[in-house]
């Protein structure tokens, strides 16, 4: 068995893929790659292929853990719900997660995607490591799409979709289940 950072992720992405559809959320077909950012040494997950060949890259990490692996692989993944389901044209869906990306979203990834997943355990915790009310320092600052991104990979890194929320982000995963991802049938 290939127990590369590579084969994590991609196992990691098949395994999150699997969990949504046994929640009876519809996911498209997709290719799951591995492959380094150009620009950078480590990182540079992302989703591209939309109207083709759909492609979920996890990047490169020098090791993932299980944790980390779990989070970024649903992450990316709720980028691919977000494409297909459109889900800002559901209101209450929209009056949570409808906040445009900032300009300047790609200096501000680079400085925040990683803080709070890296956090581990300690990311359930509202307090340095995240923002009260708000699944990540990422969401909460990158847009509607990113938070909405950042609240599933949470939640599915610690556990599933089932586990009762932080109870500073009951809310936010209310409106996400019922008007977001039990809609994406």
């Amino acid at each position: 068995m290939n127990h590369s950072p590579e084969s994590k992720s991609k196992d990691a992405v098949r395994d999150a893929a699997a969990y949504l559809r046994s929640c009876g959320i519809h996911l498209p077909n997709f290719r799951v790659t591995a492959e380094k950012h150009p620009d950078k040494p480590y990182g540079g997950s992302f989703v591209d292929g939309f109207g083709g060949q759909l492609r979920v890259n996890l990047g490169r990490y020098a090791d993932p853990t299980p944790f980390t692996c779990n989070w970024f692989a649903m992450h990316e993944l709720g980028h691919v719900l977000w494409a297909v389901h459109r889900p800002l044209r559901w209101k209450q869906f929209r009056s949570m997660f409808g906040e445009p990306a900032p300009k300047d979203y790609d200096d501000l990834s680079g400085r925040e995607v990683w803080k709070t997943a890296a956090t581990w355990k300690l990311s359930w915790f509202s307090g340095p490591h995240r923002p009260k009310g708000e699944p990540s320092w990422y969401g909460a600052r990158a847009g509607g799409e990113e938070r909405f991104c950042e609240l599933i990979g949470l939640m599915y890194a610690h556990g599933d979709f089932s586990k009762k929320p932080p109870e500073d982000l009951t809310d936010l995963w209310d409106c996400c289940w019922h008007h977001g991802l039990s809609r994406m049938t």
